[in-house]
């Protein structure tokens, strides 16, 4: 049947053969496209939530620090700078 036709109509075909695969590739595409776009805002969501959890763990992080060095100065003055001060005046 292919060889009975005339060559204009067999590069026709073809072209409308090549032209629906490539409308089948641009759909495919586009699919891809969007679920792309939805894994991205997706992503950008669950960042701004990790920034601000993020933020949180900071300041814990520095009032813990604070009170770590706090802490670290009164129990590492109860007496020890004295006695080196002492020994030094003898």
């Amino acid at each position: 049947m292919w060889n009975g036709l005339m060559a204009s109509s067999q590069k026709v075909l073809s072209l409308v053969a090549e032209l629906k695969t490539l409308q089948k590739n641009n759909e495919t595409l586009e699919k891809d496209e969007e679920h792309l776009r939805t894994n991205l805002l997706s992503a950008e969501e669950e960042v701004k939530l990790l920034v601000e959890e993020n933020k949180v763990l900071d300041e814990a992080n520095k009032r813990l620090l604070k009170q770590y060095r706090k802490e670290r100065n009164n129990s590492g003055s109860d007496g020890k700078h004295t006695d080196v001060s002492t020994k030094s005046n003898k």
